[in-house]
């Protein structure tokens, strides 16, 4: 007899998974997806030796006998994954483009000094002429964009459906050969914008910039993915898909809103890794990278310039990976050291699907049971522009100290303030003196808000509160960061140590959601620790400067694991395991 029945309680977890790929271009997403979608066999599983740390691993002590538990969980039950490409998706909407509009959309997005429009036109030339099976599955197309009604999953043959995505996939690769072969960035850049315009207007529009926001089209992406997952969930029975990749916070939340299985995993390298990878294999050069990194942390290129966006339809609708990492539920590292060495985020990979199949199968590790005290942590934070939170501990993982951003013990946080109190109740607790008394301070308070205190039940009933730095910073034309009310999460971890007389923390490690800004890093040197342990990277100096010079030059090092509600779906067991065994035990004979 077998667990059958026990089998039933995590059926539906067996029989559907959803991953969403997200990171920065070249950390390795593509990587991940390839992985997932290989096919059982012996050699995808690195062998413990493999991935250990006298091996150049990741995984010591404890953590090499989860591995080795996870591991074989994943041999016995793995399937490959189905991926779902964002830039197939975007091909998609190409492909229903005239060959005219095309050429007009990618001109537009090449630094027009290095290409011609000639030069662009024969490339789409060759891509129509070597994909011309395409023009089989209009149709096809129309209703899965969601053009056209009448799509119907269970029509659909699973072969002839994974050929046409197949097909599709073909296409892509076909223009990006021919993209880069004219320029390296021009099809990161091409296909950016594109997305841009997906998420704007709801197609691939040449104009899009100057077209007005259309609030239905944030989620056209989503919801096509959405349309084909339905797809696979109808023509395959066990099914497990991969989406590659996410690059905007509003489409990993409608996929976290509608599927509990879904989970955002961010794949991660190091700075240094990833420039070097983006030179060699792609060719990039610092300019490239550059725009690279500030368009896939929330910017714009308009004009050959990047700008910040110029209005909310604009903030809601452009790639920002920076964001993405924030809310994901698991990260994974990948050195790329030795780019044919993909073990290390293979181990990782498998480790997560194990625990996706079967939740609470080992215990977390110390990094991610810390790092998750101090993700939780961030929800305590009063400040209204960004919550990070900090956790301090020894050598050993023994927690020191807890923080978040937030203002001084005794002050008001900025959530719990208001415009209309600062103009008019004169409270001296909750408002300072100087934004009681300083006309020039209020006149900027009032005028930057005049047009909800003028429309207050726009609101909805929410707190008209606002950011004391950006107001006070706005009132004397600059971008000084002392005027912030809060302390930063790691200063005050830090502070509660001496005001509550702790125990030492020199050769001990910082767990903090962002990694540390200058100032935080100096403290951190300071107080002797020589570990700092951060999800997402601070966009200053504090790694290449602060943190990088002197006889004790802390470690940085990259989070990789569960946090948020990832971590809790993943380790916590549906049932106690000692029951698990006993049910198995009693179905023997």
């Amino acid at each position: 007899m077998n667990g059958n029945t026990l089998d039933g309680l995590f059926l539906e977890r067996k029989k559907f998974v959803l991953i969403g790929l997200t990171g920065r271009t070249g950390s390795g997403c593509t990587t991940a997806a390839t992985i997932l979608e290989t096919k059982k066999n012996k050699q995808i599983f690195p062998s413990s030796t493999e991935v250990s740390v006298a091996s150049g691993g990741i995984y010591e002590g404890l953590d090499l006998r989860r591995y080795e538990i996870l591991s074989s969980y994943a041999k016995e039950n793995w399937s490959e994954f189905v991926s779902i490409k964002i830039s197939d998706l975007i091909s998609a909407y190409l492909i229903l483009l005239s060959k005219k509009d095309v050429l007009e959309f990618i001109w537009k997005s090449s630094h027009k000094s290095k290409v011609t429009k000639s030069s662009i036109e024969k490339s789409l030339d060759r891509i129509i002429e070597n994909n011309k099976r395409m023009s089989g599955y209009k149709d096809l197309l129309n209703q899965l964009l969601g053009f056209t009604g009448g799509l119907d999953p269970k029509s659909l043959k699973e072969e002839e459906f994974l050929r046409f995505l197949v097909l599709v996939r073909k296409f892509t690769r076909d223009l990006k050969r021919e993209l880069c072969n004219l320029d390296e960035g021009l099809y990161v850049s091409a296909y950016q914008r594109a997305g841009n315009s997906i998420r704007k207007t709801g197609r691939v529009s040449v104009g899009y910039e100057d077209e007005d926001f259309n609030k239905e089209a944030i989620f056209t992406l989503p919801e096509t993915i959405n349309r084909i997952v339905k797809c696979l969930r109808e023509i395959k029975d066990t099914c497990y898909i991969v989406i590659d990749a996410i690059r905007n916070p509003y489409e990993a939340r409608f996929f976290k809103d509608r599927y509990s299985a879904f989970y955002l995993l961010s794949v991660n390298t190091s700075g240094s890794a990833r420039s070097k990878y983006l030179h060699e294999v792609h060719k990039f050069d610092p300019d490239q990278r550059a725009v690279l990194d500030q368009t896939e942390s929330g910017k714009l290129v308009k004009d050959g310039e990047v700008v910040s966006p110029g209005n909310w339809g604009e903030r809601i609708t452009i790639t920002d990976v920076k964001k993405c990492l924030q809310v994901s539920d698991i990260h994974v590292y990948n050195p790329r050291s030795e780019l044919s060495n993909t073990n290390v985020i293979r181990a990782q990979l498998f480790w997560y699907f194990s625990l996706m199949l079967h939740p609470g199968l080992v215990s977390p590790t110390a990094m991610e049971r810390v790092m998750q005290i101090a993700f939780t942590a961030k929800a305590n934070s009063g400040c209204i522009s960004r919550q990070v939170g900090a956790v301090v501990t020894g050598d050993d993982f023994s927690i020191r100290a807890v923080g978040w951003n937030d203002v001084p013990a005794g002050q008001v946080p900025c959530g719990l303030r208001t415009v209309q109190g600062a103009l008019s109740s004169f409270d001296s607790v909750v408002y300072s003196n100087y934004e009681r008394n300083d006309d020039g301070f209020r006149s900027v308070l009032k005028r930057n808000n005049e047009k909800l205190i003028a429309n207050i039940n726009v609101l909805g009933g929410r707190p008209l509160s606002y950011c004391f730095k950006d107001n006070q910073n706005d009132y004397k034309k600059d971008r000084n960061q002392v005027h912030t009310r809060s302390l930063h999460a790691e200063e005050n971890a830090f502070l509660q140590i001496s005001k509550y007389g702790g125990s030492p923390v020199k050769g001990g490690k910082l767990f903090t959601t962002a990694s540390p800004c200058e100032l935080c890093s100096k403290k951190a040197v300071q107080i002797g620790v020589e570990e700092v342990v951060f999800i997402d990277p601070y966009p200053g100096i504090s790694s290449e400067h602060v943190l990088s010079n002197g006889l004790h030059q802390p470690k940085l090092v990259q989070f990789r694991g569960g946090v948020g509600s990832g971590y809790h779906r993943l380790y916590e067991p549906l049932m106690p395991f000692k029951d698990e065994l006993s049910y198995l035990d009693s179905l023997t004979l």
